[in-house]
C-alpha cells in the first residue's frame, strides 16, 4: 500500500492510500469538515484565539510555530463570523429558558400568574479595561434569590473597519459600534436600555436593585421612571465593607499611635 499526503489546508491535510494490488484508492482527512473555512479543528483555533483575546495575530502566531501555512484573514474572519452567529443562537434560546424557569419559580412562590413580575436583581458592568478608557464591555441584570442572568447589552464604541479607515468615505459593513460617548457614559447607558426593554422583552420590573455605591446606573434608571414607581436602591456588602476597610487602613495609616 502506498501512503503520500495529496493537500494540506492550514492545519488539516489530506492522505491518499492506494493498495498495490486492486489500486483502490482510499483519501483519509484529519479533521472533520468540507472546506478550509469550515474544518472543525480551524473552528476551534479561532475560538480559542476568540476566548484569549489574541486574535487573528495570536492565531497566525500558532500556525508558523507549527510551521503551516496560516489561514487568511478573511478566513478568520468567516470563521469568527459563524462562531458568533452560533453562540448568539445558543445565548438567546439560554436567556428565554432561565427566565421561564424564573417565572415559574415566582409563580410557585407568589402564588400568581401575573404576567409581569416585580424582582429584586443586582445590576453590574464589565469592561474590556480596568479605569474609564474601556472601548466596549457590558451591562447584565442578575436576579438576586436565584443568580439567574434575567438580561445583558453590549456596548461598544469601537469598529475594526471603521478604525481602519483613515480619510474617505467609509465602505458598508456591519459596524460594531453601537455607542458614542465617553466610556464611563457607557455603563449608564447600559443600565437604561436594560430597564427600558425589561417589561417588553422579558416581562420583569426591577423594583429593588443592589450594587455598589458609586453606580451612576441607579440614579439614571431612577430618573427615567420607567415604571411610574419609584426604583429601591440597597448597597452592596462587598463594596461597603471594601471602603470600610479602605478607610480604616488610610486611617490607621495616618496615626502616629501604637496599636
Amino acid at each position: 500500500m502506498q501512503v503520500k499526503e495529496v493537500k494540506l489546508l492550514g492545519m488539516v491535510s489530506t492522505f491518499s492510500a492506494v493498495c498495490n494490488n486492486c489500486k483502490i484508492e482510499k483519501k483519509i482527512t484529519t479533521s472533520g469538515g468540507g472546506d478550509k473555512e469550515s474544518y472543525h479543528i480551524h473552528e476551534q483555533l479561532v475560538k480559542s484565539t476568540l476566548w484569549c483575546g489574541t486574535g487573528f495575530a495570536g492565531a497566525t502566531s500558532m500556525f508558523v510555530a507549527f510551521n503551516f501555512d496560516p489561514l487568511s484573514e478573511k478566513s478568520y474572519y468567516k470563521i469568527a463570523k459563524k462562531i458568533e452567529e452560533e453562540g448568539i443562537g445558543k445565548l438567546e434560546r439560554a436567556m428565554e429558558k432561565s427566565r421561564a424557569i424564573l417565572h415559574d419559580i415566582l409563580n410557585e412562590r407568589d402564588g400568581n400568574n401575573n404576567e409581569v413580575k416585580d424582582i429584586y436583581v443586582s445590576c453590574d458592568g464589565s469592561w474590556s479595561k480596568r479605569g474609564f478608557t474601556a472601548n466596549y464591555g457590558f451591562v447584565s441584570v442578575i436576579e438576586v434569590s436565584t443568580g439567574y442572568c434575567v438580561d445583558f447589552v453590549v456596548l461598544s464604541k469601537w469598529c475594526k473597519t471603521c478604525v481602519g479607515i483613515s480619510g474617505g468615505q467609509v465602505p458598508d459593513h456591519e459596524c460594531t459600534k453601537n455607542f458614542h460617548g465617553s466610556s464611563p457614559a457607557m455603563e449608564v447607558e447600559g443600565w437604561k436600555m436594560l430597564w427600558g426593554r425589561s417589561v417588553a422583552k422579558c416581562k420583569f420590573r426591577y423594583m429593588q436593585v443592589v450594587s455598589d455605591g458609586d453606580s451612576k446606573g441607579i440614579t439614571a434608571v431612577q430618573t427615567l421612571d420607567p415604571y411610574g414607581v419609584p426604583i429601591e436602591k440597597f448597597e452592596c456588602v462587598n463594596h461597603v465593607a471594601k471602603q470600610l476597610g479602605t478607610a480604616l487602613l488610610n486611617a490607621s495609616k495616618k496615626s502616629t499611635s501604637r496599636w
